[in-house]
């Protein structure tokens, strides 16, 4: 069997679209978390978030991530090319994909 590597970018920038992502990695409690609680605090504590999603979409299929994201209305988009053209952005902008295997 061969497998074909996939990056999964996923964003959820605002307070609505946390809440949403938290349900779909179902931590639905984690906004009321103080440390996810505001956009300010949220940042500090990222890993722990792209730990959850890191550990969800290793637990499903390409297209069955890809249809929870869009019954969610998460934005995302998979990226089926090497990352090399990324690396020419700056480190905040980019600081994780999680990958899929399909």
């Amino acid at each position: 069997m061969v497998y074909v590597a996939y990056a999964l970018v996923f964003a959820a920038p605002a307070q609505h679209l946390f809440d949403r992502l938290c349900a779909m990695l179902g931590r639905p409690e984690l906004p009321r978390d103080p440390r996810f609680a505001s956009a300010e605090e949220r940042p500090k504590h990222l890993d722990v978030v792209l730990s959850l999603a890191e550990q969800w979409f290793a637990a499903r299929p390409l297209d069955k991530a890809v249809a929870e994201l869009r019954a969610n209305d998460i934005s995302h988009s998979p990226i089926m090319r090497e990352l090399r053209s990324l690396r020419s952005l700056r480190p905040r902008v980019l600081c994780r994909c999680c990958h899929v295997l399909q």
